[in-house]
């Protein structure tokens, strides 16, 4: 815990070889082999051991039905490097979902290769896909750094990893320079160099919020450029204490009591509490009536997300949505 101004940042990065990586690559495949399993992969790589985190994705047979207590297990056993739930899809959506993935970087850690060679759809649907995705992941960072200002308690390791998230999106949006570009390339390079040369407290802080700042002044110029759309009826509920509105600008309101700052020394711990002590409503501008290239997507995400909490629990359904 170190504190910076009004700030208190948590969740620092933490020395780790790649050889820890593998290990736990290893352990995962370990568990995960078994009947009714088709194919085990790793999306993308280890960037920046210590900061990277671990993504996986399980092909299951479309008859599967997964062990609940496989995911829960390998994430207490490493929790560091598995920060959320694996992916799971049974061979069906996994092929479905191909055409509106834009995941890169797959390797098959075990079984068969079962990727059918195409990713995405073609031409306007491509643009409409991308723009989709790279707003809902743009939105979600909004989301989460509102939080953390309104708690004065940044995740420095979660940070960085959204950062780094952040030059895809601008590249989805065909966005090659401005302030919200440069400032993610710097929060890039600080993660490159972090356990060399790290910023000080003071300067990630500062930057946190000139990133906050220039989000803000992006989304609402591209949200008032273009639609946005989210599936079925408003409100939606993005997690237990958080909604989001449609509305005609963006914005968010906080309703509760904040923890005193002097339990910020527990860390995560203060976050949960905080959590359940408060209740966040976003407003961002929705559009109805998407295009269908982007209907058929929510109705696949529903499909698969309704699929895996019966017959996949613990494992998260395909989908880069909010």
């Amino acid at each position: 815990m170190t504190r910076a101004g009004s700030y208190t940042l948590i969740d620092p990065p933490v020395a780790t070889g790649v050889a820890a990586y593998e290990r736990a690559l290893d352990d995962a495949v370990g568990r995960l082999q078994a009947d009714g399993v088709a194919a085990v992969y790793q999306i993308g790589g280890v960037s920046a051991p210590g900061i990277s985190d671990l993504d996986m994705v399980v092909v299951f047979d479309d008859t599967t039905r997964a062990d609940a207590q496989t995911v829960p297990a390998l994430r207490a056993d490493h929790p560091y490097l598995f920060i959320h739930n694996l992916y799971g899809a049974t061979r069906t959506h996994f092929a479905q979902a191909q055409r509106f993935s834009f995941f890169h970087n797959y390797r098959l850690l075990w079984g068969d290769d079962v990727r059918n060679g195409t990713a995405g759809g073609a031409g306007e649907e491509v643009a409409r896909l991308k723009r989709q995705i790279a707003l809902e992941y743009l939105v979600k960072l909004y989301v989460s750094m509102s939080l953390q200002r309104a708690y004065s308690v940044l995740k420095v390791r979660s940070f960085l990893l959204h950062a780094k998230a952040v030059s895809y999106d601008l590249d989805f949006l065909d966005v090659e320079s401005g302030p919200l570009h440069d400032l993610a390339q710097q929060f890039i390079a600080w993660r490159g160099a972090w356990f060399d040369q790290p910023p000080t407290p003071g300067a990630f802080a500062d930057a946190f919020d000139r990133l906050f700042d220039a989000l803000v002044a992006f989304l609402r110029e591209q949200l008032a450029s273009g639609p946005f759309y989210l599936p079925g009826e408003a409100p939606y509920r993005v997690a237990k204490n958080l909604w989001l509105h449609p509305g005609v600008a963006l914005g968010v309101r906080r309703e509760g009591v904040r923890p005193p700052a002097v339990l910020h020394r527990l860390g995560n711990r203060y976050v949960k509490l905080a959590n359940r002590l408060n209740r966040f409503d976003i407003t961002v501008p929705v559009a109805t009536a998407p295009p269908s290239v982007l209907a058929e997507r929510f109705r696949l995400v529903h499909e698969m997300a309704h699929h895996n909490r019966q017959y996949l629990p613990g494992f998260d359904a395909l989908t880069s949505s909010l």
